[in-house]
């Protein structure tokens, strides 16, 4: 039996979500947990949720391989911002390509053919949580065509705690919904592109407090992109009240990531985040002390 195999890291957006859909940058943070795809030539139906089954027809379809079974295994939660499906793209399109005879697939290749899938998943995504998938590392991202990804300095073990909600929303659907308020009329454009603007901000300053370290700026910035989101309409009262709790029990800050609505949130703890993830543990949200992958040598 033939087989091929890819992987893709899941991430946290740090800051810059919503906005970076309006072409502002976003800094995105890989996790050391992901989803591995594996592809085969064996005569069965690939092992994978509907919509992950058509996006993997679609990307196989352009990749010129055929109909194959696929299997995916993942240690990330589905629909909580942590970009499960943009890490099964990357792995899908990482193994397609090897299938097709790609020994060393492109940075490029990888990135067109996992943002066949993520449309799929989400119709119009700004690209960051492929780009983070592939690469690893810190990223600063801006949307384009090709978009600019630049790897940014950060010491390691920047002492995030990751906590999920349990709630579910859909990327596809927030993303929307925050564009049709922008787009309502000019006032509503000037109001949203105003707060998009205090986003990219936040993103640009928060680039020095990671390579310097310095977590209590770097926790002011998430308190204030948090109060913006809020603003946004994508904060939920399992979000702010997360937060808070987070707060309470010593993180220097926190903030959903992702396109909010439900899913995860993300707090700075320095010192020690075994009482931040106990205070949230207590309140029913599933948490941990986050792993950030090292960028990695694969495109």
């Amino acid at each position: 039996m033939r087989e091929a195999r890819g992987t893709g890291h899941g991430k946290v957006i740090l800051l810059g979500e919503h906005a970076v859909v309006h072409g502002r940058p976003a800094i995105a943070a890989a996790l050391d947990r992901g989803v591995t795809v594996t592809v085969t030539d064996l005569p069965r139906s690939p092992e994978l949720d509907e919509r992950a089954t058509e996006a993997f027809h679609q990307m196989a379809d352009e990749a010129g391989v055929g109909r194959l079974h696929a299997r995916s295994e993942s240690d990330l939660p589905m629909g909580a911002g942590l970009g499960s499906s943009a890490a099964f793209s990357v792995a899908a399109a990482r193994a397609l390509l090897l299938w097709s005879g790609q020994h060393h697939p492109t940075a490029q290749d990888v990135l067109w053919l996992a943002g066949i899938g993520e449309s799929v998943f989400h119709g119009n995504p700004s690209g960051v949580d492929a780009a983070i998938a592939a690469r690893g590392g810190v990223i600063r991202f801006r949307r384009g065509a090709p978009p600019d990804v630049t790897s940014l300095p950060a010491p390691q073990g920047i002492p995030l705690v990751v906590a999920d909600t349990g709630d579910r929303a859909s990327t596809k659907d927030q993303v929307a919904a925050v564009t049709a308020l922008y787009q309502e009329n000019w006032k509503s454009k000037l109001a949203i592109g105003a707060l998009l603007d205090v986003l990219e901000a936040l993103a640009g300053t928060a680039e020095g407090f990671l390579a310097s370290g310095s977590w209590a700026k770097l926790g002011k910035s998430f308190d204030a992109a948090q109060s913006i989101l809020v603003r946004l309409g994508v904060g939920t009262p399992r979000l702010n009240d997360g937060c808070q709790l987070a707060r309470a029990a010593g993180a220097l800050g926190a903030k959903l990531t992702g396109a909010g609505g439900g899913g995860c949130l993300i707090a700075l703890a320095p010192v020690d985040p075994t009482p931040v993830v106990a205070a949230l543990e207590a309140a029913g949200y599933a948490a941990f002390s986050a792993s950030l992958a090292p960028s990695s040598p694969e495109p």
